[in-house]
C-alpha cells in the first residue's frame, strides 16, 4: 500500500499507464485503504478510455488493521477518525517521533541525548561545537543532521523523507500572524536561523516561521529522554463519540482561554461578567465591555483588565510554600474571580501540594481541617481537568494520588471502613490513569508508589475486618 502525497499518486499513475505495454493486461481494480486522491487521479487520467473503467475496491485488511482513518473538513480541520469500536486504554498508534529537540524555553542540553548540560560535565562537539556529554553523544545519530548542516552552514540541506511529511503538515500561520508570539519567532528564531547559517540567500524568514508554526502544532512534550516512541492511546470514555483526535491542542487551548477570561465581580445577583467574543484584536482598539449573565451590569474591558493586572501582581508575589498565604489569597479573590479562574487554579493546585509537605511529619501532622480542604481542592481540580483536557492522565492521576493521601489519613483517624474503600477506589483510578507511565519519569514512580500503597490499604482493610466482622468488600 501506497503512503499518501504527490510522488505516490504519480507512481501509481505511471503503473496503470504501462500496463498495456509492458504486460499486456488492463488493470479493471484499484484496491485502496479509504483515500480518495489516488484514486480520483486515476478517474481523471482514464488510462484505458473507460474500457473497462477502473473501480475501486477497499482494502478491507488493511481498514481492519488500522483503528482510524485521516479526514478533513471545514468544521473540524484535519482530524482522526475510528473505525471500530476502540475500548479507553487501547495504543492505537505508535512510532519513532519524527523530529525530536529541546523545547523553546529549556536550560542547555546535550544535543546527543537531550539531558541537562552546564559547563561541568560537557563538552562542545569537535566537529560542529555544539554542547554534547561526550564522544558518544557528538555521534549519536540524532546529533548527526544538525552537526552537518552546522559544518556545511550556506548550503541548501534537507532531510528529504522527514521533509516531505513536514510539508504536509498545517502552520496556522494565518491565525498565528500578527500575533506578539509570531513577531518574537520572527526575531528569536527566522532571522538568527537566516543569520547564523548564512541562508538569507536560501530561505525566507516566512517559510522558517512556518516551520516553526508546524512544529508548534504537533509538539509533545517529554520529561526525560527522547528516545522514546511516540503512542497514541485511547483515553476517553465515552462510547457516542466517534472523533477520537481532532486538533487537540488548538481545542485544549481554547478552552483554557475561556477560563483565563472567567471573571465575577462582587454584585446582588451573584453573576458572571463575560465579553460577547474572546477573540483577541490586534488593531489596538478598545476590547469588548463585560456584562452580567444575570443582571444588566456591564464592565468596560479596561476595568477588567486592571483588575486582572492587580491580582496578577499580588500572585506573583505570593511566597512559595507557604500555606497561610495561599488560603488568604484563595478568600480574598473568590469574591472576584470564578473559581475555575487561571489565578486561582494555580494556587489551590499549589495548596492541595503544600498540605502535608509544609511542616515535618507529612499529611499524619496536618490538621483535620487542612485534611479536609486537600480532599476538596483535589477533588476540584481533577474534576476540572477531566472537563478542560479530558484526554489528560498525567495531571489527574497525580492528583487523585494526592486525594487518596487525604482520604486515607482521614477515614485512618476516623476509623471508617467506608471512607477507607473510597481511598481505595480513588487510588485504583490513579494506578489506572498513570500505569502506561514509563519508569523513568516521576509519573511512573508514583505509578509503583500506587501499587505499594494498594497493598497497604488491603492490608488494613482486612485488619479492619477482622476486628470488627465487617466485610471489606
Amino acid at each position: 500500500h501506497l503512503k499518501r502525497g504527490k510522488m505516490e499518486v504519480d507512481s501509481v499513475k505511471e503503473v496503470f499507464q504501462r500496463s498495456e505495454e509492458m504486460h499486456n493486461v488492463k488493470y479493471a481494480q484499484y484496491i485502496g485503504d479509504g483515500d480518495s486522491k489516488t484514486f480520483k487521479a486515476i478517474l481523471d487520467l482514464d488510462p484505458y478510455n473507460n474500457d473497462p473503467k477502473v473501480m475501486k475496491k477497499e482494502c478491507v485488511v488493511f481498514l481492519k488493521s488500522f483503528f482510524f482513518q485521516i479526514c478533513d473538513n471545514e468544521i473540524l480541520g484535519r482530524h482522526l477518525r475510528a473505525t471500530r469500536d476502540i475500548k479507553p486504554g487501547e495504543i492505537i498508534l505508535q512510532e519513532p517521533p519524527l523530529i525530536w529537540g529541546p523545547s523553546q524555553m529549556t536550560v542547555p542540553v546535550c544535543l546527543g541525548c537531550g539531558k541537562a548540560v552546564n559547563e561541568k560535565n560537557s563538552k562542545p562537539c569537535f566537529k560542529c561545537g555544539w554542547p554534547v556529554c561526550n564522544e558518544t553523544c557528538a555521534k549519536a545519530p540524532a546529533h548527526i543532521p544538525e552537526c552537518r548542516y552546522t559544518v556545511s552552514r550556506g548550503e541548501r540541506q534537507f532531510l528529504s523523507e522527514v521533509w516531505k511529511k513536514i510539508d504536509n503538515l498545517q502552520s496556522h500561520c494565518e491565525e498565528r500572524r500578527g500575533t506578539q508570539k509570531y513577531e518574537q519567532d520572527r526575531v528569536t528564531i527566522a532571522k538568527f536561523i537566516l543569520k547564523f547559517f548564512k541562508l538569507a540567500n536560501v530561505f525566507t524568514e516566512e517559510e522558517i516561521l512556518r516551520v516553526c508554526g508546524i512544529v508548534m502544532a504537533i509538539t509533545l512534550k517529554t520529561s526525560k529522554k527522547y528516545d522514546l516512541d511516540v503512542a497514541l492511546l485511547v483515553v476517553l470514555e465515552d462510547e457516542e463519540s466517534e472523533k477520537i483526535l481532532q486538533e487537540t491542542v488548538h481545542l485544549i487551548f481554547l478552552r483554557k482561554e475561556l477560563i483565563r477570561a472567567h471573571t465575577r465581580y462582587i454584585s446582588d445577583c451573584n453573576g458572571y461578567l463575560l465579553p460577547k467574543t474572546f477573540i483577541e484584536n490586534n488593531n489596538n482598539e478598545k476590547g469588548p465591555d463585560w456584562d452580567c449573565n444575570k443582571c444588566e451590569k456591564v464592565v468596560s474591558a479596561y476595568t477588567v483588565q486592571d483588575l486582572l493586572e492587580r491580582i496578577g501582581r499580588d500572585l506573583s508575589e505570593l511566597p512559595k510554600g507557604v500555606s497561610k498565604d495561599c488560603k488568604e489569597f484563595i478568600e480574598t479573590y473568590e469574591r472576584y474571580l470564578h473559581r475555575n479562574h487561571y489565578y486561582l487554579t494555580d494556587v489551590k493546585l499549589a495548596l492541595s501540594q503544600i498540605i502535608g509537605q509544609e511542616f515535618d511529619g507529612g499529611l499524619p501532622a496536618a490538621s483535620d481541617d487542612d485534611l479536609e480542604l486537600k480532599a476538596r481542592l483535589c477533588q476540584g481540580l481533577a474534576n476540572l481537568i477531566k472537563i478542560l483536557t479530558p484526554g489528560e492522565k498525567r495531571a489527574r492521576g497525580l492528583l487523585l494520588f494526592e486525594l487518596h493521601a487525604a482520604v486515607s489519613e482521614i477515614g485512618r483517624r476516623r476509623g471508617d471502613l467506608d471512607t477507607l474503600l473510597d481511598a481505595k477506589n480513588i487510588l485504583t483510578e490513579a494506578s489506572d490513569l498513570l500505569k502506561f507511565e514509563p519508569d523513568c519519569i516521576a509519573e511512573g514512580q508514583i505509578y509503583r508508589q500506587c501499587q505499594a500503597n494498594l497493598k497497604q490499604l488491603d492490608f488494613l482493610l482486612t485488619t479492619m475486618h477482622n476486628t470488627l466482622g465487617v466485610s471489606p468488600l
